[in-house]
Parts: structure tokens; C-alpha cells; sequence
């Protein structure tokens, strides 16, 4: 038990990190998001093979899949707001708005989704010091985005992890946030 403890072999820890691309389409672009977790922890993570749409997470946003990307773009406004603070969370500002033609929750993990008797279910696991790629790939119009890309695992560890990332199309992507849960 004492190396067990010692050691933190108890202990779940995930980063994420994401990689954006993008190139000219026409008068849009093509965007490739390239999301890399890894399992900087001493235990195998494991996502839940599925999450139920009515589950109750305790906030008005609330993810859909194990490893869930919402896309919402930045708009201006043209009316006078109290706040021009564009909080993914509460947007009193009502600056964030969906993208239109994007679901507003996709599976990064559909490359795992696999039938059992007539459900469909997710199987992901990542041993410790494991790194795994994850991508998508989308057309969206010039404008400004944020992007948020969060992760739960089987093992609750504690609120998942969470990233979030900023594009303006065409400028270059910078990344403006990175949690790492420990």
C-alpha cells in the first residue's frame, strides 16, 4: 500500500492538446482539428461507453459524448450590451452563437463506436503514458470561433478535463487556454 500511495498510482491525469489547420476553399475554409489526449496519469483511462443525453451535470451546457467538441462562433453586436464578456457558460452578452451546419456536440470518439447486441456502443481506453490523435475535419465560413473540447473519463476523474482553443479565419490560429486535470 505505502508504494501505492508513494507512487500515485491512484491518481487520474489526461492533457489535451489541439492542433488546428486550415486552407482556403473557395470563399470558406476547410478546418482540421487535430485533438491529441494523453494519459499522463499512472492508471488506465477509460471512457463510458456511452452517456445518457438526460443525465444532469449540474450546468446549462452540458456535453453529449466521452469526448465532446462544441464549435460556437463570435459574432459582433450591433445593439448596446451591459456585458461584452463572451463566457462559454453564461453568455449574458449573447456573443456565442452556434454554427450553422454543425451539430452543436460531436464525437470525437465515432472511430470507436462498435455494436453490442443492438446497442451501439464506445470502446476507448488509453494506457499510462498513452497518446491518441483524434480528428475532424470541417468547412466554416470566415469569422471568429471558440472551441471546446472536453473529456470524461469512466474513472470520474473529478470535473474531466476541458480545453479550449480560438480561431479567426483566415488568420492563423492561437490557442488562448489549456487545462490540464492532475
Amino acid at each position: 500500500m505505502y508504494r501505492f500511495v508513494l507512487h500515485k498510482g491512484f491518481e487520474s491525469a489526461l492533457t489535451i492538446d489541439c492542433h488546428v489547420r486550415t486552407e482556403r476553399c473557395g470563399d470558406e475554409f476547410v478546418v482540421a482539428f487535430e485533438v491529441v489526449l494523453t494519459n499522463i496519469g499512472n492508471r488506465r483511462l477509460t471512457a463510458p461507453p456511452n452517456l445518457s443525453k438526460e443525465l444532469d451535470r449540474g450546468w446549462k451546457n452540458p456535453y453529449v459524448y466521452p469526448v465532446d467538441l462544441q464549435i460556437k462562433k463570435i459574432q459582433a453586436s450591433d445593439a448596446e450590451t451591459e456585458s461584452r464578456f463572451a463566457n462559454w457558460w453564461h453568455d449574458e452578452s449573447h456573443l456565442l452563437t452556434c454554427v450553422g451546419g454543425l451539430p452543436k456536440h460531436i464525437s470525437l470518439l465515432d472511430g470507436y463506436r462498435k455494436m453490442s447486441g443492438r446497442a451501439e456502443i464506445i470502446e476507448f481506453l488509453m494506457e499510462p503514458n498513452e497518446r491518441c490523435t483524434l480528428a475532424n475535419v470541417f468547412v466554416l465560413p470566415s469569422g471568429h470561433y471558440i472551441a471546446k473540447i472536453v473529456f470524461e473519463a469512466r474513472e470520474r476523474m473529478s470535473s474531466g478535463a476541458t480545453h479550449y482553443i480560438f480561431m479567426c479565419l483566415p488568420v492563423p490560429v492561437r490557442q488562448i487556454d489549456r487545462v490540464s486535470l492532475r
